[in-house]
């Protein structure tokens, strides 16, 4: 299956040579979705674990690449799975970003709270003798998850969820893998995250934008708000992680979060011999 992937979006390690082609003397922004991408998908959110070799290598790329997590989680949920604090974090699909160095976050959908509150209590209730579905709290969107049953099951949870979410007209509902998302009914996703992470890490750092290459890897739908901002961006660049061919906004592929690290270790390999010449 993956084959059939690469056809139309080649492998990023094949290609490696390829894409840093010009990239000699620019700095590197790089942005990493978390479920799927760091860690492999589970049947438990709560046991979705980084290995100890994938937390070498992206404390390692963090120290010569500024690379931020850009994921669905909640912020603070996903820096506990990562335990790095030289990397910049936005939980909740970007609803909740906290640059390394800041105190405070910023937190553009807060006035949303009280709603999502609501709608997950309500979720919860709806879902509560659904075997096998979970209602995850992620402050300021929610997740219901739904990735052991068979097909039938599936199909019901999500006619639960979307009904239940028409109550709710400030709210929205993503289908993701096995999993829906529903956050509020405005104008921000994971491509504005990376658009306003972008845009503070040059102020902080004075980058003169046309020099910045900008990387975005994941593996889910929410993901492609992502791809979409970086295709139209020069020095941007997508990475699709995927077992399966898939539309995508991306313009290239891992296979896997095993593959994700291999990338990610001959992006220090190539930064460092950079930095030598």
């Amino acid at each position: 299956m993956y084959a059939s992937l690469q056809a139309k979006r080649p492998s990023a390690i094949d290609c490696f040579a390829e894409i840093t082609t010009n990239w000699q003397g620019k700095t590197i922004a790089l942005f990493l979705d978390y479920d799927g991408t760091l860690s492999p998908k589970v049947n438990n959110p709560d046991e979705a674990y980084m290995s100890s070799e994938m937390r070498d290598v992206v404390q390692e790329v963090a120290s010569l690449c500024a690379t931020s997590v850009v994921g669905g989680r909640a912020r603070d949920k996903v820096k506990s799975f990562i335990m790095l604090e030289n990397l910049h974090y936005a939980g909740s699909h970007g609803a909740d970003i906290k640059l390394s160095d800041e105190a405070e976050a910023y937190q553009p959908t807060s006035e949303y709270e009280p709603v999502i509150n609501g709608a997950r209590e309500r979720l919860e209730e709806v879902i509560r003798d659904i075997k096998g579905a979970s209602v995850e709290n992620k402050q300021f969107c929610i997740s219901v998850h739904y990735r052991v049953f068979e097909k039938k099951k599936q199909e019901l949870v999500k006619k639960l969820v979307k009904k239940t979410i028409k109550g709710f007209p400030e709210l929205r509902v993503t289908d993701g893998d096995k999993v829906l998302e529903v956050g509020p009914n405005a104008e921000f996703n994971k491509g504005y995250a990376v658009k306003y992470l972008l845009e503070q890490l040059a102020r902080k750092n004075n980058w003169d934008s046309s020099q910045v290459v900008a990387i975005f890897i994941g593996d889910d739908r929410t993901d492609e708000d992502a791809f979409k901002v970086l295709r139209g961006r020069d020095g941007g660049l997508g990475i699709l992680v995927s077992k399966e061919r898939k539309w995508t906004k991306a313009s290239y592929s891992l296979e896997d979060p095993a593959q994700v690290q291999e990338f990610l270790q001959k992006l220090v390999t190539w930064k460092k011999a950079e930095a030598e010449v």
